[in-house]
């Protein structure tokens, strides 16, 4: 049992809190509206004064926002030109909003698997698999026997048939993988079950899954996405070089890294030294506008970084001296914002 503690209610901190839950389990901001809540917190927390759904959501966003996600294109157009404007209106549009777009990844991942589905091998391999399914899920009877055959091809699943929805995108591919993990199963109840094959033959694409179309739906999917995730996201040139940037700015990596992970993947070419031109002046337009911003009120840091010495006995020779002196001076001597960021990127090993 734990410990007996003195506790007070605290307002501010149960409000930040349900921000936290709301935020964390990506629950709807109406929540604090629902009856149902409202009347939970009643008996739990009479104390508590719920805020409206206007409040929270003005909560939320003052603990800053780092990124907002929608999930499809027109969606994600409309909130970056909200956004875009409300930063110009704020003096805070850095190069004109040029790295605000963030490519929507819920809907291009939608139009990857989408555009796998819709080739006319993939459809008809797919149809005849869904209708197979369709077929067993209709009677409790047949589905029964399924899972005897299942059984009899000792196939260790939990899984169960379930057919796609539009609604979901990924239904389709959890379809397929139930399905496929379970082909044995298809194979030995076309044997225990007469009316089967007839009823899938009077079906659109005629009769039930073949061994090429089992193949199909592994294959030419997995192909015809790979096709549309490469004109996305294939190519390093199509990524929003604001990514690069946060790796340069991860004392971890810096410069270096990146420079090194382009030679490794394109080495030698014309490709690799185009991008790492292309970062280092999209990194410099970054810095410059940062210095417009806030230039008046940075200033040099004395002594170069990660510089450390002994000092020794005033009986040391001249020349131990004068290197002394030397280091005395490396010490005193200030380097500008643009030495600064020059050392950071390059890891400290000279200004470029």
């Amino acid at each position: 049992m734990p410990p007996l503690v003195n506790w007070r209610f605290d307002q501010d901190k149960t409000r930040e809190a349900l921000c936290h839950m709301l935020v964390v389990d990506e629950l709807p901001f109406k929540l604090v509206e629902h009856s149902g809540f409202r009347h939970f917190l009643s008996v739990a927390c009479p104390m508590f004064a719920i805020p409206s759904r206007r409040t929270i959501t003005k909560d939320i966003f003052n603990y800053m926002v780092f990124s907002i996600t929608v999930d499809n294109a027109s969606s994600n157009d409309g909130a970056i030109a909200y956004l875009k404007k409300k930063f110009d209106n704020w003096g805070q549009n850095i190069l004109g909003g040029r790295y605000v777009h963030m490519r929507c990844m819920a809907h291009i991942v939608n139009l990857v698997v989408q555009d796998g589905l819709k080739g006319k091998d993939e459809h008809e391999a797919i149809s005849r698999i869904r209708g197979a399914i369709r077929y067993i899920r209709n009677s409790p009877a047949r589905y029964k026997k399924f899972q005897e055959c299942v059984e009899f091809e000792k196939l260790e699943t939990k899984k169960f048939l379930s057919l796609d929805v539009p609604t979901r995108w990924n239904s389709t591919y959890l379809m397929l993988e139930t399905a496929i993990s379970l082909k044995r199963a298809f194979d030995a109840y076309e044997d225990v079950d007469l009316a089967y094959k007839n009823d899938l033959l009077r079906q659109p694409f005629d009769g039930i899954p073949t061994d090429y179309d089992w193949e199909r739906a592994k294959v030419l999917m997995a192909r015809k996405m790979k096709e549309k995730y490469d004109k996305y996201w294939g190519s390093i040139e199509r990524i929003n070089m604001i990514l690069y940037y946060a790796v340069i700015l991860d004392p971890r990596h810096k410069l270096e890294f990146l420079e090194f992970t382009f030679d490794k993947l394109y080495g030698g070419t014309e490709k690799c030294d185009v991008m790492k031109e292309q970062v280092r002046d999209g990194l410099h337009e970054l810095f410059n506008d940062y210095k417009l911003r806030y230039g008046h009120s940075l200033q040099g840091t004395p002594g170069s970084p990660g510089s450390s010495f002994s000092r020794v006995s005033s009986s040391s020779s001249s020349s131990v001296g004068t290197s002394m002196q030397f280091l005395d001076h490396e010490a005193t001597r200030t380097f500008t914002i643009e030495q600064e960021f020059s050392m950071y990127k390059t890891g400290g090993k000279g200004i470029a």
